[in-house]
């Protein structure tokens, strides 16, 4: 375990560590005669991270507590990034799924909980923002006679395909800001 009173070098985005006996071995002949990246070298099972989190409840201790035990996977995967907002949506989709089966305050409702990664798509020069596209997940759905089924992603996937993509309830948010812009401003006045 590397700890960052270990590090022989901190840079702006990296530190600079002395390579343990069992890693050199470990990559033998490759490996590497100056400084540089362990990129595909470094495997999973090699590192973990600890961080002291009790006590913590703000949004990001809970996504330290869903990726604690995984981020040695996700740092070495291809896509780090993704494969980490894939892991927490899989925790948050479980933690939510078992409050709303549990929580008497939803039981005899309608519930359909749909799951998802948004993944933000930087703009080219022509364009002024980015796009985001939704990557759904996972979805737990409870009818009004109280059956339940959970979809995974391909199923999901798959029931969202079938649905029609006309909607009858859509409305011109361009005609919808004009219509708000000609009304009369109402004044609040806050004591």
């Amino acid at each position: 375990m590397l700890h960052d009173h270990n590090a022989l070098r901190a840079y702006s985005t990296s530190k600079s560590f002395i390579a343990s006996e069992e890693l050199v071995k470990r990559i033998g002949e490759a490996w590497p005669q100056a400084p540089t990246e362990l990129g595909d070298k470094l495997e999973a099972d090699q590192f973990y991270f600890v961080n002291d989190m009790e006590g913590v409840f703000e949004a990001s201790g809970f996504l330290n507590r869903n990726l604690i035990n995984a981020m040695p996977g996700a740092l070495t995967s291809m896509n780090p990034a993704l494969a980490a907002a894939q892991i927490n949506t899989q925790v948050e989709f479980d933690r939510t799924y078992r409050t709303l089966v549990k929580e008497d305050a939803y039981h005899g409702k309608k519930l359909l909980f749909i799951s998802g990664i948004n993944i933000d798509i930087s703009p080219t020069m022509e364009m002024q923002f980015p796009l985001t596209k939704f990557v759904p997940w996972a979805a737990y759905i409870r009818d009004d006679k109280g059956t339940e089924i959970v979809l995974e992603q391909q199923e999901l996937f798959d029931q969202l395909k079938k649905q029609s993509i006309e909607n009858p309830y859509k409305i011109d948010l361009t005609s919808a800001i004009h219509e708000m812009e000609a009304q009369k401003e109402i004044k609040l006045k806050v004591k």
